[in-house]
């Protein structure tokens, strides 16, 4: 058994990652401490251990408590040799810089931030004592690529962990005392799921992940025992992404997606992949055989800009111009008035007007029915519009 002989401490342990962990360090051979502000789950899983399973309530984002939390498992086990800080919360209100309130960020960060740097300053004298072990900080992948569905909290949270993680490794290397991050992918917990809470945002999640499906708690959890355990001796300050490789790092950039009809089209650096949508599920090939590069757009910015009544999709390069796509046909539209502009934006009025936003003003332009050639070009510029950076247009009928 890995972890036979050791104690091991899973903040957050009554759901989700941590309750899977704490099951998984307790059947190879660890007696548990499992922190949590849910009694009523946390002995729940207590119960399902049984007698190598202990809890103690806990709020880890006060430091009294987490110093509590220590106190208790060295009274109740004799030592702790491992210490798992996966508490945490991910906010329905968290959002984007400008929709995400204070009280948000200030909560999110006491217990995703805080808290880890609470379990760490009165757990890892503990591991000390012992003798030496391993600190496990759950961070997540969004630290890294940011998230499709915005919780700007949350993230910033995520990084700090990785930072943390980083410094405290080596302050403590020549110590016997391993201090590594674990950074899992889009998971079905409940945590996630009641984020996610509608089909659109869990898709949208899924863009980053070419499997087409979340993973599973057990799925992390087996690499916290593998963190925890001596057959990761020689990591410490590492960040352990347990994920599937995806599309949008292959690519350096991942910068829009859209949905027309059964296929999403996803706008990275490298081309725009047009990706299958079965029974509700978007499908991320692992290889690039669904790219359809843009013409003369590699490694430019690529903007989808929208899916007209006829599921034709709309893009626009930095350098390029404007394109449509039709099935795996890219259109390319070189009026040389479009081609030089950056365009930023374009609504579709009707069947047959087109308002194009460009960073010197609003561009009118109207196409034949069934044709996707643009005609009657018409700028809108004033002073005002020239002089500033636009950013988006709607129309109205």
């Amino acid at each position: 058994m890995k972890l036979k002989d050791k104690v091991a401490i899973v903040t957050g342990g009554s759901n989700g990652i941590g309750k899977e962990t704490a099951k998984l360090y307790a059947a190879e051979g660890a007696k548990v401490v499992i922190a949590d502000i849910n009694e009523e789950a946390a002995n729940a899983v207590v119960s399902e251990i049984g007698d190598a399973a202990k809890f103690i309530r806990t709020d880890v984002s006060k430091g009294a408590e987490c110093q509590r939390m220590v106190d208790f498992a060295e009274k109740e086990f004799g030592a702790v040799h491992v210490l798992f800080n996966n508490a945490g919360i991910m906010h329905g209100d968290d959002g984007t810089s400008e929709s995400t309130d204070e009280d948000i960020w200030d909560l999110t960060m006491n217990i995703n931030a805080k808290g880890v740097f609470m379990g760490c300053k009165y757990g890892i004298p503990a591991i000390r004592r012992a003798g030496g072990g391993a600190v496990i900080n759950t961070a997540s992948f969004v630290a890294f690529l940011g998230a499709a569905t915005p919780q700007i909290a949350y993230t910033a949270s995520k990084g700090a962990v990785l930072s943390l993680t980083r410094e405290l490794a080596v302050i403590h290397a020549r110590e016997n005392i391993r201090v590594n991050a674990l950074c899992p992918g889009p998971l079905r917990t409940e945590l996630l799921m009641n984020f996610l809470n509608t089909d659109e945002k869990k898709q949208r999640r899924l863009v980053h992940v070419p499997m087409g499906r979340f993973g599973e708690a057990v799925e992390m959890a087996k690499a916290a025992v593998f963190l925890a355990s001596e057959d990761s001796s020689y990591m410490t300050g590492s960040e352990f992404l347990v994920r599937v490789s995806s599309i949008d790092l292959a690519c350096d950039q991942l910068n829009d997606i859209a949905f027309a009809g059964d296929q999403a089209c996803i706008a990275t650096s490298c081309g725009v992949f047009l990706l299958p949508i079965q029974n509700g599920t978007l499908t991320l090939p692992t290889e690039m055989e669904n790219l359809v590069p843009m013409p003369d757009s590699e490694g430019i910015e690529i903007r989808i800009l929208y899916t007209d009544e006829s599921d034709i999709i709309w893009a626009v390069s930095a350098n390029a111009g404007l394109y449509s796509i039709d099935g795996k046909e890219w259109t390319h539209h070189p009026k040389k008035y479009l081609n030089d502009l950056r365009i930023l934006d374009i609504q579709e009025q009707d069947d047959e007007v087109l308002w194009v936003l460009t960073r010197t003003g609003v561009n009118y332009l109207q196409r034949i029915p069934g044709d996707d050639l643009l005609l009657d070009y018409e700028s809108f510029e004033s002073g005002a519009l020239f002089s500033a950076q636009l950013l988006s247009i709607a129309s109205t009928n």
